[in-house]
């Protein structure tokens, strides 16, 4: 039996991850700039992930990892998110939601689960030909959980994990959606504990594949969901539900569902937020500036009508007028760290041929 180490690869070269952020229907930002980038950079039938060593995604992010490493093209997917999105996240009356928090989560999975068996059918992961990490929380064990392609030999375990699972695994977001169950075990969103993944794909790089640090180049694509605050007007004594000192009114619905908290809302958003933050510098403080990050923030309209479950003609439309225009904006650098030039090596997974 061979060691571990003669199993782990020796890797002196180049190597590049994309790295796709969590973000709900925010992720068409996501799938937009990947469209723009493909476009401008990929010919001969190339797609965009050619051009990387690893791919890693959280929540919509993973889905749309899973989708390009099962050969979807990212006009696919956007296609996907725009014709799909009013059904994963129906429109409904503010009294609606604010009662259902109470008992459910706000949406039902079954419109996601079937987009999802519609695009990848009974695939397993080791149907994958792509070194991938996709992270999740199982909420079983209270552990982290990445779920990976075996671009290890001893990475065996998740090879029989559906694709429909691990997304539904990974974009479980709490109050959003149910937790999703996998051989008995549940699962919550990946992206309460890295909604920007790419630090994940630089640990994987560097410890597994004996990667040395200063030939890793990561491009993270975001879903306009950075920097999400608490608004100061709110009490900072404000419940989970109730924010009393924004009643000033008897319109008790528009004032009183904005506690500090959101319902949950804003703490997964402040979570996401946050951690994706800190991942981010962390992975910059490693490769520095071979880290590239295309993102946009939104002003203060585009706040107001764009969030992971806004599904609207609106929200549509400003993702994706704004992934377009990130992806210009970013095409300079891209080009002076020769991010298409390179090809990902796919002899990491040469392995499972024996």
């Amino acid at each position: 039996m061979e060691s571990l180490d003669e199993e782990m690869p020796n890797r002196s070269h180049r190597f590049q991850i994309l790295s796709l952020n969590g973000g709900g229907i925010k992720g068409v930002f996501t799938a937009k700039v990947l469209e723009e980038l493909e476009q401008k950079y990929c010919k001969d039938d190339n797609s965009v992930l050619d051009h990387f060593d690893m791919i890693c995604g959280t929540s919509i992010g993973g889905i749309i990892a899973l989708g390009l490493a099962f050969g979807q093209t990212p006009s696919q997917l956007l296609e996907h998110l725009k014709s799909r999105g009013a059904e994963i996240f129906p429109p409904r009356s503010f009294l609606h939601n604010f009662v259902r928090r109470f008992y459910a989560p706000l949406y039902d999975p079954a419109p996601l689960r079937a987009l999802l068996e519609a695009i990848f059918g009974d695939a397993t992961i080791a149907d994958l030909k792509v070194p991938l990490i996709i992270p999740a929380i199982n909420t079983t064990t209270g552990s982290p959980k990445a779920f990976k392609t075996s671009f290890l030999p001893t990475f065996t375990i998740d090879q029989r994990f559906k694709l429909v699972d691990v997304a539904l695994a990974t974009s479980a977001a709490p109050t959003y959606f149910p937790l999703h169950k996998i051989n008995g075990a549940r699962y919550a969103d990946g992206g309460l504990i890295a909604n920007s993944p790419a630090l994940m794909g630089v640990h994987e790089a560097m410890n597994c594949l004996r990667v040395d640090a200063k030939n890793i180049h990561v491009l993270s694509i975001g879903t306009m969901s950075s920097g999400f605050s608490i608004d100061q007007n709110l009490s900072a004594n404000g419940g989970y539900l109730i924010n009393f000192t924004k009643i000033k009114s008897f319109k008790i619905f528009n004032s009183v569902y904005s506690g500090l908290w959101g319902g949950g809302k804003n703490l997964i958003s402040l979570t996401m937020s946050a951690n994706e933050a800190m991942h981010n510098f962390m992975c910059k403080q490693i490769i520095a500036d071979r880290f590239i990050e295309i993102e946009a923030k939104p002003n203060e309209q585009q706040v107001r009508n764009i969030d992971l479950d806004k599904a609207s003609i609106e929200a549509l439309e400003i993702l994706e007028s704004n992934g377009t225009h990130a992806a210009s904006n970013m095409m300079v650098e891209l080009d002076k760290q020769k991010i298409f030039n390179h090809f990902g090596n796919r002899t990491i997974m040469d392995h499972r041929e024996g």
